[in-house]
Formats: C-alpha cells, sequence, structure tokens
C-alpha cells in the first residue's frame, strides 16, 4: 500500500484512538483531586464525539455501498467482476479494519466498467494525503498523560484531524456539485450528494463539541491552579509565624516529628535547644509591644543567621524560640548558642526606632539530646526542664542535658 495513500476514514480512526486516550486519561484524573462534576461534563463530550464518529462511518460505508450498487447494475450477472463484487460487499457486513476498507478502494479502482463519478473524483479527494500517528503500544498512563496540558494537546490533536477531515468531506461535496451540474441529477450523485453534506454537518457539530470541551477543560484547570495556590498559600501562612517570618508552633512540631522518625531508623543524633529572652515582660511594659515586638524580629533575624540551613528556627509561643539541629550533638548546639552571645551581632542588628537607651535583652537557653525510643513530648519537656534551671540560676545562660 501507498504510504501517501490512505483511506479517509484513517482520519476517523485517528480521531478514535485519541477519544480512547482521552477517556483513559480522564479516568486516571478520577482518582486525583479534581471536581467530579467536571470529569462528569467531559466524559459526556467524549460520549457524544464516539457516537458522532461512528455515525461518521456509518455514512462512508453507505457511500461505499451505494457506489458497489451503482457498479452492480452495469454487470452482467454472468461477469466474472460479479463475484468481486460480492466479495467487496461481504467486507462491509461487519465494521471494516483499514486494511479492508483499503482492499474495497483498490477493488473499486480496479473494475473496468467503474461510473464516470470514480474517473471525475481525483484519488486526493476521496483517498488525500493524510498525516498519520506514530504507532503506539498499550501502556499505562503517565503522569504527563494525566496532566490536563497534555489532554489539551491531544485534543488539539483530535481538532486538527478533525478539521482534516472536513476539508475531505468539502472538496467531495464540491466535486459532486460540480458533477450535477455538468451531467444532470442522478439519483447515486444526489444520494452520494446528500451523504457527504451530512458528514459535512455532523462535522461542524463536532468541531464545535471539541472545543467547547477543550475550553472547559482549561477553565477547570486554571481555577484548579488557583486553587491549589491559594491553598498552598494558607497552608504557608498556617505555619509561619505572623510577626517574624519564622515557622511557627505547628510547622516546628511537625518537622520535630519527621526527624525523630529518621532518628529513630538511621539512629543518628539529633539536639532540640529553647531560647527564651530574659526580663522581656519588662521591655512591653516600660516601652510598649510595638518596640517590643520590633525586639522579637531582632532576634528572630540572629537566631536564624547562626544556624544551618537544616537546623530549624522557629518561634515557640511569646518571647521563646526553638532551634531543632538534626544530626548533632549537645555540644555542638551549645557551641553554636555560645557563639551567638560572644558576638555583638545582637546589638549591631537591632532597629533604630529602638530607643538608645534600650539595652536588648539576654537569653538563656535549655539544651537536650534525644534518647532512643522517647517520645515527643519528653523531648521537649527535659529541654524545657534544662531552660527553667538556666532562668532560675541567674538567668544569661546555657544549660544542657544529655
Amino acid at each position: 500500500m501507498n504510504a501517501k495513500c490512505q483511506p479517509a476514514c484513517k482520519i476517523l480512526d485517528d480521531i478514535s484512538t485519541e477519544i480512547e486516550k482521552l477517556r483513559k486519561n480522564l479516568d486516571t484524573l478520577e482518582e486525583l483531586e479534581f471536581e467530579q462534576i467536571f470529569i462528569d461534563h467531559i466524559q459526556k463530550h467524549l460520549n457524544t464525539l464516539d457516537k458522532l464518529q461512528k455515525a461518521y462511518h456509518n455514512h462512508y460505508l453507505k457511500i461505499i455501498r451505494a457506489l458497489l450498487a451503482q457498479i452492480s447494475q452495469n454487470i452482467d450477472r454472468n461477469d466474472p467482476l460479479k463475484k468481486r463484487i460480492v466479495f467487496f460487499e461481504k467486507l462491509l457486513d461487519h465494521p471494516p479494519t483499514l486494511t479492508e476498507l483499503e482492499t474495497l478502494y483498490k477493488g473499486i479502482q480496479s473494475l473496468s466498467s467503474l461510473p464516470q463519478l470514480l474517473v471525475t473524483l481525483k484519488p486526493g479527494q476521496i483517498i488525500g494525503d493524510l498525516p498519520t500517528l506514530p504507532p503506539t503500544t498499550p501502556q499505562q498512563p503517565s503522569a504527563t498523560d494525566t496532566n490536563p496540558s497534555s489532554i489539551l494537546e491531544k485534543m488539539d490533536l483530535v481538532q486538527q484531524k478533525n478539521h482534516e477531515f472536513g476539508g475531505q468531506i468539502q472538496e467531495i461535496v464540491e466535486v459532486l456539485e460540480v458533477s450535477i451540474q455538468q451531467s444532470g441529477p442522478d439519483s447515486l450523485h444526489q444520494s452520494l450528494l446528500e451523504q457527504a453534506k451530512i458528514l459535512a454537518g455532523g462535522q461542524k457539530y463536532l468541531a464545535l463539541q471539541l472545543e467547547q470541551a477543550k475550553a472547559q477543560l482549561a477553565s477547570e484547570w486554571l481555577q484548579k491552579e488557583q486553587l491549589s495556590a491559594e491553598l498552598e498559600h494558607t497552608r504557608a501562612l498556617s505555619l509561619t509565624d505572623e510577626l517574624t517570618g519564622l515557622p511557627n508552633r505547628r510547622a516546628f512540631l511537625n518537622r520535630l516529628e519527621e526527624e525523630i522518625g529518621r532518628v529513630q531508623r538511621y539512629h543518628l543524633p539529633i539536639s532540640l535547644a529553647i531560647i527564651d529572652l530574659d526580663h522581656f515582660k519588662e521591655i512591653n511594659d516600660r516601652y510598649g509591644h510595638g518596640i517590643g515586638d520590633q525586639v522579637l524580629q531582632s532576634y528572630a533575624k540572629l537566631v536564624s543567621s547562626a544556624f544551618r540551613r537544616h537546623d530549624l528556627v522557629a518561634r515557640f509561643g511569646g518571647e521563646e524560640f526553638v532551634v531543632l539541629l538534626p544530626n548533632t550533638q549537645v555540644e555542638g548546639a551549645v557551641k553554636a548558642l555560645n557563639k551567638i552571645k560572644e558576638t555583638e551581632t545582637v546589638t549591631d542588628s537591632r532597629p533604630t526606632t529602638i530607643p538608645g537607651e534600650l539595652a536588648l535583652p539576654t537569653f538563656s537557653a535549655g539544651v537536650a539530646a534525644y534518647h532512643s525510643e522517647e517520645s515527643i513530648a519528653d523531648f521537649i519537656e527535659r529541654a524545657d526542664q534544662a531552660l527553667y534551671r538556666a532562668k532560675k540560676t541567674g538567668r544569661n545562660k546555657i544549660v544542657s542535658v544529655e
């Protein structure tokens, strides 16, 4: 078979293949966080497209049957060609494959008593040089296939095939109209023209349905992306301290649970430090909560800059901060905290709006190392008890426990 001469029905099979791919993709999307009403809406569109595609096949088969019937009338019953026509008609008893359609086309071309209609039509107007899809093998849809953007691309391909299909039909309509004008109307020409116009109307309706389905999918996907972004933003806000921009208590507890699970699996060390600003209540009482907030913001920047990227610094509540140090022994945590005390970073980072006579407060800290199989509550409690001893014994110091 000449690769450049493929049946016009190939477009219909391409459309059918792509519709089936879309249907499988949507089946996969049903398992994701999509609105079910949207999935149902697109499924209904695909069902309509599937019915139209089958209707197009039926109309093409009617055209072929009409041609065979007209040819058969002009052939004597005893003519050997009569048996060939019977064979061709048998091929139409069930939905023909592309191979059978090609056999029909070649067979009709070979009939010596072919009516003038088929001589007038150029093969390109019935058989057209159509692009073909690359061969595909059945496989599970990948993550890309289930992405709505990928489905939109596939719908674009279906639209392209449908547009080519419409062009083929229009060429057939035009040739039939010219033939009728030149030779006068007859039952065969008129029947073929009516069938072609039905196909043309169905193709336009299919194009409209495709455009509506694609627009609906694009709209729903955009809304989902916007909703996902808003949910992610809301989630981030729920895990962030509004004043300091640090992770809040909830975020700290979530991360602590993850790290404890990792420690229990791989037996790695982990330390926890709780930091409390000394005499912070006096600052609020004397200078107001606005200045107190600025002091907290200054300490948030200070503490964040003193630790590694994979350490977690969070605001635990009030004037307390917590630092989670994965893969770190107590000595390493204490060393990092002492480094803060030994520098002038606190003074250098103070906002200019803080009154000059205000000495930024010192801090006390309690540090604890995690014990195997210890609960999270007990781990935090031991660090908090170390902090309590640091404050009870004079403040401005670091107390650690193993």
